[in-house]
């Protein structure tokens, strides 16, 4: 994962990462109205000397959460009785339109969502930024692996620099 938290540091030890292939659940340059929609607010809400230039992996991921969860106890109108059966059924049954794209539950309450291939580089800001290449639908599950790749992009990558995804844990 390379995210702002890493890119926007101090000093030149970044640079370092120039052309670094990585994966993450987003990508600072995805060119997609959800996304920038949720950078914009991420910037109004946040004071530009106490803020990155876009959220973070972790900000992105408890905003989709958030989502999730409100959208849920809005199905069940709050009720968390019989140990939150209603509010778990409600969960596994639902697909968000998050910021980094649709994100549902498996049958492990696990969570299926876009993942995205990227590049370190730097586009002339005074930080780095991590550059969508592909993005593809994953889901990781103890002891299992999975090869997936979808081309979210009308180009193609540079194959000489992203062979082949494998996701394993």
């Amino acid at each position: 994962m390379v995210d702002q938290t890493v890119l926007s540091a101090k000093g030149d030890a970044k640079k370092a990462m120039l052309g670094t292939i990585a994966s993450s659940g987003m990508a600072d340059t995805w060119d997609n109205a959800g996304w920038k929609a949720f950078v914009a607010l991420y910037q109004e809400a946040t004071p530009a000397d106490k803020r990155l230039p876009s959220p973070g992996l972790l900000a992105t991921n408890y905003y989709g959460s958030t989502m999730a969860l409100y959208a849920a106890l809005g199905k069940v109108n709050g009720d968390l009785s019989d140990n939150q059966s209603k509010l778990k059924t409600a969960l596994a049954g639902l697909t968000i339109d998050a910021p980094n794209g649709k994100i549902s539950l498996d049958e492990d309450r696990q969570a299926i969502g876009t993942n995205f291939v990227t590049e370190v580089v730097d586009d002339g800001r005074v930080v780095l930024s991590a550059r969508s290449s592909m993005s593809f639908p994953t889901s990781i599950n103890a002891g299992l692996s999975e090869r997936h790749v979808r081309q979210d992009r009308a180009t193609e990558p540079d194959q000489s620099r992203v062979q082949e995804v494998l996701i394993c844990c």
